[in-house]
């Protein structure tokens, strides 16, 4: 039987050396199976590690040089060092000639390739466009849906709901911004996984306002019900001559409750200890020597008590109902909110002919359902037959399903394959990764096949004393916490006691023989309320430090846990430097460089924003008032003049007044060139990476969309001011990262400065899902619920327990990750408030009541006792290491030192042979048919004519001069009859689509329009030049679309250089 090999590889334990092994045993036995082997990864650069290893340890078996993998070679597969020398020669020689069936790649590339390769099975229509990023599609539905709110009275009320939600929760006043992160839900597999019968449900506004009557109900006989109990109670006391304060307390009896829950004040249903102690014990009642006592017994004895029992029974069992019914009412809206979006989406998608890649898992999972040997596969299946997948644990529930047919198909040949991961590293649960597959769910799956797993156990990355301290923390850890979460959960739901110490069980790293020592930890904690600031210098110190030891700026990683902690940093490490300047770090971050926080791009943006509403005098104003402080033109006696000047743009260059009137013939490209050369924003060295990284961003914003200012800057808005400066990899300065982006790297120094995120990730989630599984609740299979301890006495107790765990295993994980990217030194810098008992909220405090505890196995099974400094707050182990010798090599750093100004004129143009455009009067009117016809071919309804404009002169089809003349016939064909009719939204559109005949022939009409009850068959001619051929070719097509099964069907020849159409009868 085959085998799937599962390596659990902890950080630094050789993953990616153990599966370029793997693929070099299965070359090397065959070296044509290169072309059969899928290695699937889940990051480009990780692809490209994977890719460059292979082709590296090829070429230095090929030469004959050292490699770890010969004795493998030799052991394994029984080859000399000739027959060594000979296949990798060969591999190497077929996988570079034949480089496109290099199958590396990451898992988005694969389900990429697979929708492209079977878009017809996917019922995919022609002509599609994958979006990579799915933000600018939600933001257009957002858009619509707060531009027609009144055409849908349910949809205004939840947004209203929604709107004071979020306002009464302190959150941002842009609602607009809110609705579309709440949006961002809609990509992620749990809601993808709603069965249609639940999606009917949502979309189905009587049976929301059903659910929610009944919700209402609900609440509704509660409060009513203790209200009544409450007065009841208060006039039976009343009947023996008492009052509430006539018993034991006073006012603070246990009488007061019936008061209490008369009045229904906030949490009135909250009874306390005294309550329950006067049901357990008589003599409770009454004071000592009370002259009351026999008024008070015998009440007690004849319907008092009993009524202060029924309440309390009544509130244990309906509270947990009621608080439900509560809790899912104050959410139902977010439901129809998203629903609503959904469907929106949904439609401009199918407007657009757009497919999300976010979606392709999904659509790949609904067709293969539950099929072993889908046929969607059976093609790909017989291409690849061996499978290795890394970082497993990445992996979502949907791109398993997607998966498993192939892994079993593969194993079921006989072919071997491999799985890699780590639990501990599992940091991505935020966009649907689900690290239980790799904890159990894999191996039921593929339980007909031999599992062969190993744990790769040794730590090829780090000094002994950053492993040493690592393995302390990473056994003793998890355990605390788990004993922490074990309590709050109580004895119910047994299966979540383990699951910390279960996701930590294989922690422990060995050290190899050969490693040196060394190392160094430091683990600080600031007790100051500005923490925060305090660690910036202690980091900054410690950086200081380190270079002045003799290590690089480029051996520092800063790692943090939120961009706005990457920028926070970056900014200080950048304004030290500025006022010290003997500071060597120069600093690089691809998580803080935000381009839209540079000063030129605002001016840029601005400058777009008035060209495209000159009216707007505010945006006028600040464009001048921008400039003038950036060039340094700028004194208070300007301030009047720039908001009150009637001709404000008298104060800009006079040439940008020709932008003005040359915009509407510029490309945008151009246009955005002009305004950077003309406004003068090259002038500051430090802006010039931000200008042309806006500027790249523009050439490929104009590349794939309708490339106008307004288009850019809706995207601009949406998704553009989120874009970073890409920093050279090479260049020797100090990085900071997020932690998630840090996955999978090494640094001689690690520093964590802001060790404090909370342990239940409350700052980077709104809600989580939850299953109603108590009737009539479970009316609606999952319901969207904010994460808080109130769900705690509802029906949701267990949803929140497992979501409160899994989020604990989130920030250990993140802990993990962080702590172990160290090579050399590690220093952490926490909060140090210290937290009460069980009360522990961020990752600091817990930190710190672990290492304070000499109880803990940190001290007591690892000698590290002489380590805790309990007075300054800090644990201290090792020396601090210096850099290892190595041989030096010469770094060349490339900088920008302008930006360089094109225009279309000076740019290149490449000619098609045979074509000179609009020279000469024989071929001028063939070449111009040639270039409309080919704008034509972009064009579906009128709407497109600029863009399409816009790229002919951007590939080089035509030239500036020469646009407003193609513009002009390009109008007149969409504006007069009965040609403008063609161009109108009523039609479904089909440009230049291939017709494949039984024959196996192929046909291409230039244009098929079509609806319900009609369809026109349009071809294009160069030339005025009239034929009987050209009739006969439009009436063949005809005939085509009518054995098709199209309905009313009529042909047209237009003759483009004469704009004269023809009709064709049947």
């Amino acid at each position: 039987m085959s085998t799937i090999s599962i390596y659990r590889a902890s950080a630094g334990s050789g993953k990616t050396f153990q599966l370029t092994g793997e693929y070099l045993r299965l070359v090397f036995k065959n070296p044509a199976s290169y072309r059969n082997i899928l290695a699937v990864t889940f990051t480009n650069k990780a692809t490209d590690e994977m890719k460059g290893r292979i082709i590296k340890e090829l070429y230095k078996l090929s030469c004959g040089t050292e490699s770890n993998y010969v004795e493998m070679l030799r052991n394994e597969l029984k080859l000399d060092d000739k027959q060594i020398i000979y296949r990798a020669k060969l591999i190497l020689k077929k996988i570079l000639h034949d480089y496109s069936r290099f199958s590396v790649s990451t898992i988005d590339s694969f389900f990429q390739q697979v929708l492209r390769s079977f878009a017809r099975e996917l019922n995919l229509r022609f002509g599609f466009d994958i979006e990579l990023s799915s933000g600018g599609i939600l933001g257009k539905a957002v858009d619509n849906l707060l531009d027609s709110p009144d055409a849908n009275p349910d949809l205004d009320k939840w947004l209203s709901d929604f709107t004071f939600s979020k306002i009464e929760g302190g959150s941002s006043w842009n609602v607009r911004n809110e609705i579309v992160k709440l949006g961002k839900q809609i990509f992620n597999e749990e809601f993808k996984s709603f069965s249609p019968e639940y999606t009917r449900k949502l979309s189905d506004r009587k049976y929301l306002k059903n659910y929610s009557d009944e919700l209402n109900e609900i609440i509704a006989l509660f409060d009513t019900e203790l209200k009544s109990m409450g007065k009841n109670a208060v006039d039976l006391i009343e009947h023996f001559g008492l009052t509430v304060e006539s018993f034991a307390g006073g006012s603070r009896s246990f009488a007061t409750f019936f008061i209490k829950i008369q009045k229904q004040k906030p949490d009135y249903y909250e009874y306390t200890k005294t309550v329950k102690n006067v049901l357990e014990d008589p003599s409770a009642w009454h004071k000592k020597n009370d002259p009351y006592q026999k008024e008070i017994e015998t009440a007690r004895d004849n319907g008092v008590y009993a009524a202060l029992y029924d309440v309390v029974q009544y509130i244990d069992t309906n509270l947990p109902g009621y608080l439900t019914a509560k809790k899912i009412q104050g959410e139902i809206y977010t439901l129809g909110i998203l629903s609503d979006i959904s469907r929106e989406i949904r439609k401009i998608l199918n407007e657009e002919n757009i497919f999300l890649l976010a979606d392709a898992a999904e659509l790949i999972r609904g067709v293969i359902d539950s099929n072993d040997a889908p046929f969607i596969y059976e093609k790909t299946g017989h291409v690849y037959r061996y499978f290795m997948i890394d970082e497993f644990q990445d992996t979502s529930g949907f791109q398993w399903e997607n998966f498993k047919p192939l892994l079993i198909n593969s194993l079921s040949e006989g072919n071997p394959d491999l799985v890699v991961g780590d639990i501990k590293q599992s940091i991505y649960r935020w966009r649907s990764s689900d690290w239980t597959l790799l904890g159990g769910r894999m191996q039921r799956d593929l339980s007909g096949f031999d599992i062969d797993e190993k744990i790769l156990r040794y730590n090829w990355r780090s000094l002994p004393e950053v492993i040493g301290f690592n393995n302390s923390m990473f056994e003793g850890l998890p355990v605390f916490l788990q004993d922490i979460f074990n309590k709050e959960c109580g004895t119910g739901f047994s299966y979540l006691h383990a699951l910390i110490t279960g996701a930590y069980s294989d922690s422990e790293q060995l050290i190899p023989e050969k490693t040196p020592d060394g190392g160094y930890v430091n683990v600080s904690f600031l007790k100051d309320q500005e923490w925060k600031e305090k660690a910036l210098e202690k980091m900054t110190a410690v950086i200081a430090e380190g270079i002045g030891r003799g290590y690089s700026p480029g051996s520092f990683v800063v790692l943090v846990r939120t961009k706005k902690d990457a920028k926070a940093v970056t900014d200080y490490l950048i304004n030290y430097k500025s006022e010290n300047p003997g500071f060597k770090g120069d600093v690089l971050s691809d998580e803080a460089l935000y381009i839209s926080s540079s000063e030129a791009v605002k001016i840029i943006v601005l400058a777009l924003k008035y060209l495209s509403a000159p009216e707007d005098g505010l945006t006028a104003a600040s464009l001048v008032y921008n400039h003038l402080v950036y060039t340094g033109n700028y004194d208070e006696s300007l301030l009047h003049k720039v908001f009150s000047e009637k001709d404000v743009l008298s104060l800009l260059p006079e040439s940008f007044k020709e932008i003005k009137a040359e915009k509407a013939w510029l490309s945008f490209h151009d246009l955005v060139e002009k305004i950077i050369n003309v406004l003068d924003l090259a002038i500051m060295e430090k802006e010039i990476p931000y200008l042309l990284s806006f500027k790249n961003m523009v050439y490929d914003f104009s590349k794939n969309h309708a490339a106008g200012i307004i288009p850019f800057l809706e995207w601009w808005e949406e998704e553009g001011v989120g874009k970073a400066v890409s920093p050279s990899e090479g260049q020797d300065a100090i990085r900071v990262l997020t932690i998630h982006k840090a996955k999978g790297l090494e640094y001689d120094n690690v520093l964590i400065p802001f060790c404090g995120w909370s342990m239940d990730n409350s700052e980077m989630r709104d809600f989580f899902w939850c299953k109603p599984k108590v009737k009539p609740f479970d009316g609606l299979e999952k319901i969207p619920m904010k994460f808080s301890s109130g769900l705690m006495d509802t029906h949701f107790r267990e949803d929140y327990l497992r979501e409160k765990i899994m989020s604990y295993i989130d920030s250990i994980n993140l802990l993990y990750v962080a702590f172990t990217r160290a090579r050399h030194n590690l220093y952490v810098i926490a909060p140090g408030d210290i937290p009460d008992t069980g009360n522990i909220s961020n990752i600091g405090q817990l930190l710190y009541t672990y290492m304070n505890n000499q109880e803990s196995p940190l001290y007591t099974d690892f000698d590290y006792s002489s380590c805790w400094n309990q007075e300054l707050m800090r644990f201290e182990s090792g020396i601090p290491a210096i850099p290892e010798e190595k041989s030096e090599s010469r770094q060349i750093t490339l900088q920008a030192g302008f930006v360089p100004f094109n225009t279309s004129e000076s740019r290149v143009i490449i000619k098609r042979s045979g074509d000179n455009y609009f020279e000469g009067k024989q071929k001028e009117n063939i070449n111009k048919g040639k270039i409309l016809h080919e704008i034509l071919a972009s064009v579906r309804y009128a709407g497109d004519v600029e863009k399409a404009l816009q790229n002919a002169v951007f590939s080089g089809l035509i030239r500036v001069e020469n646009l407003e003349d193609v513009k002009k016939d390009i109008e007149k064909i969409i504006s007069d009859d009965p040609t403008a009719s063609w161009f109108k939204p009523s039609w479904q559109v089909k440009n230049e689509t291939s017709v494949l005949l039984t024959t196996g022939e192929v046909k291409r009409p230039d244009r098929i329009i079509y609806n319900e009850n009609e369809t026109i068959i349009i071809d294009y001619k160069v030339t005025d030049k009239e034929s009987q051929s050209y009739i006969t070719q439009v009436k063949e097509y005809m005939g085509y679309f009518r054995q098709m099964g199209f309905p009313g069907i009529s042909g047209y020849l237009l003759y483009i250089p004469s704009l004269k159409t023809v009709k064709i009868d049947f």
